[in-house]
């Protein structure tokens, strides 16, 4: 039995697959990704307001967040084992959290 370590997971997967869904569309390319890919995400997190730490070297690892994300699109690609290029990071949002991703053919 797998039991999802926060359970808003697959509400949130569910969330960033409709948005690449929707991303793809309004760009008029939805086709899927057939070789190596590059993934670029910030990922914006709040920050409550008795926190003066600059970076969020708390939980959630930037780690766990990445595999949540290439595990939410799956609309991209048939399988994430294409990417081939990370460039991760994770941020404390000035405005609302969430995640800026670009992915692209590599190189």
């Amino acid at each position: 039995m797998i039991v999802e370590a926060s359970p808003k997971l697959p509400a949130w997967r569910k969330a960033v697959n409709d948005a690449v869904v929707q991303a793809m569309h309004d760009s008029g390319d939805d086709g899927k990704f057939e070789g190596a890919v590059k993934v670029e995400a910030v990922f914006y997190l709040t920050r409550k307001p008795s926190v003066k730490r600059e970076y969020p070297t708390v939980p959630p690892d930037v780690d766990k967040l990445t595999r949540a994300l290439l595990d939410a699109c799956k609309a991209v690609w048939t399988d994430d084992a294409l990417v081939v290029r990370l460039e991760v990071s994770k941020k404390y949002a000035v405005g609302q959290s969430g995640v800026a991703v670009t992915i692209s053919n590599y190189p």
